[in-house]
């Protein structure tokens, strides 16, 4: 068992243990740092079983051969020639980690809008000011624990005890709070939309304005763009792009998308559930690809 997935055993116990339909600031603040930080060990532990050096920012053989193969070298091995003197340890980010991982496995898949989501909160409990994470979106990013925890125990082939620990009682009635009804919320939001633009169609008042909206996004690439899932017209992705630092230079490692806006019936989601429940994420790195 590679070490990152004891840490992440590790942090998600700790995360269980928490978590409650009456949760304090506090407990919720904690809860949902612990559950971040055991997803990213989680997430790199799939990569380590793919090949141990994915995790590292700088991957050249002169520098992982003696972070991972140090007792393996022999004596005569030059440092400076083909191994570095002084190897970089540092790992890539959460994020990093969630883009390169989504391809291995389904569950990262499945959920990369909340695990996105997630990762924001954390940023926000780690570097800013805490009254600025929204406590209310926590609770609701803490309601995935469960069945984000169901299926990476069930991918891992390992008991959800052994996952997160014996303390799950508290977890399923969380879930059911904000989660249960979500497929049921998606469409009545969805079919919201659909009448808006119906009535916006056939508005004479709107037909200069609408006229001007397909001029201006039919023409546009598909990068950034999908089809609206609410009135089919083009609707437009908020895009954020992630960088990490390498030998005092800043350089882009991902472009991850946050929000889905359409100017047509006004269809606007940022929400990582309902994003993953319309599968956003799919339709925006098909379109990154082309």
């Amino acid at each position: 068992m590679n070490s990152y997935l004891n840490d992440a055993k590790h942090f998600l116990c700790k995360c269980s243990v928490l978590i409650s339909d009456e949760m304090s600031e506090q407990a919720t603040l904690d809860a949902t740092l612990f559950f971040a930080v055991g997803i990213e060990r989680l997430l790199k532990a799939i990569l380590c079983d793919l090949n141990p050096v994915f995790v590292y920012v700088d991957q050249s053989f002169k520098n992982v051969a003696p972070l991972l193969y140090k007792m393996r070298l022999v004596s005569s091995a030059q440092p400076n020639k083909e191994f570095a003197k002084q190897p970089d340890s540092k790992v890539i980010s959460f994020r990093l980690a969630l883009l390169r991982t989504k391809e291995f496995s389904a569950t990262t898949h499945k959920y990369y809008n909340t695990l996105f989501s997630l990762s924001e909160a954390r940023d926000v409990i780690l570097h800013r000011e805490l009254r600025g994470l929204d406590l209310e979106k926590a609770k609701a990013l803490l309601a995935n624990f469960l069945p984000i925890s169901q299926d990476y125990a069930q991918e891992r082939g390992i008991s959800l005890p052994e996952l997160i620990g014996e303390e799950i009682h508290g977890l399923e009635f969380l879930t059911n709070q904000y989660r249960a009804d979500l497929p049921t919320k998606v469409e009545k939001k969805l079919q919201y939309y659909r009448d808006r633009w119906k009535r916006r169609r056939n508005d004479p008042s709107q037909s200069e304005r609408l006229k001007h909206l397909f001029q201006t996004y039919t023409d546009l690439e598909a990068c950034g763009h999908a089809e609206c899932p609410a009135c089919g017209n083009i609707a437009v992705f908020s895009m954020e792009a992630d960088f990490d630092y390498s030998d005092g230079q800043r350089y882009p490692v991902g472009v991850y998308p946050t929000a889905l806006c359409c100017p047509f019936c006004g269809f606007y989601t940022n929400d990582g559930a309902e994003m993953d429940h319309l599968k956003l994420h799919e339709v925006f790195y098909q379109h990154e690809e082309m």
